[in-house]
């Protein structure tokens, strides 16, 4: 099914909104999560990494996976004391982050090529029956054809038998009284 460029436009427009709206979502509920749960809420950046790369494949998934890094570190900053500086957890789960958002988003390639692919398949076999069933009537018409030009050709050699028969008979027979010439 093609797309027109409007609704195509309107597509990426809803999944960049819906990456983004997950992406605040996550921003916003940081820090009431992390007095719960602690660092562990970092984990939860994946989801709009992922959703990022099941979007737009493997190259935007990737790209979120490198950006969710400062964010989480500008989230991790706002929380902890300022002084604290340890990076080591963001880097860590950030590249977790990024294989996330690389693993998905080449799934989503993926997905998409063999669906082009089968889609190319289908059409290509529904040509291939329709060619098919075209060969086959002219096939049958032809051979229709053929039996029709059979038949007079056999007609045109029984006639052309039977005028040498008689051409024959007259050749050896006198043609007023019907007995053989000597």
């Amino acid at each position: 099914m093609k797309m027109n460029g409007l609704s195509r436009s309107n597509s990426k427009r809803m999944r960049l909104a819906l990456a983004l709206i997950f992406l605040f979502a996550y921003a916003l509920a940081f820090q009431p999560i992390y007095s719960r749960i602690g660092e562990a809420v970092g984990a939860l950046m994946v989801v709009p990494v992922i959703i990022a790369g099941w979007l737009w494949g493997f190259r935007v998934g990737a790209l979120f996976g490198f950006l969710s890094m400062p964010v989480n570190w500008g989230l991790y900053r706002i929380v902890e004391s300022p002084e604290s500086g340890e990076l080591g957890h963001v880097l860590f789960s950030g590249f977790a982050w990024i294989l996330a958002g690389v693993l998905v988003g080449r799934l989503t390639d993926l997905d998409a090529r063999v669906k082009k692919e089968l889609a190319t398949r289908l059409y290509t076999e529904e040509m291939m029956r329709q060619a098919y069933g075209d060969l086959e009537t002219k096939v049958k018409e032809r051979t229709a054809e053929l039996v029709q030009m059979n038949h007079a050709l056999q007609a045109e050699i029984e006639e052309r038998q039977r005028v040498e028969k008689e051409l024959a008979h007259h050749a050896l027979h006198d043609g007023l009284t019907g007995l053989p010439n000597r």
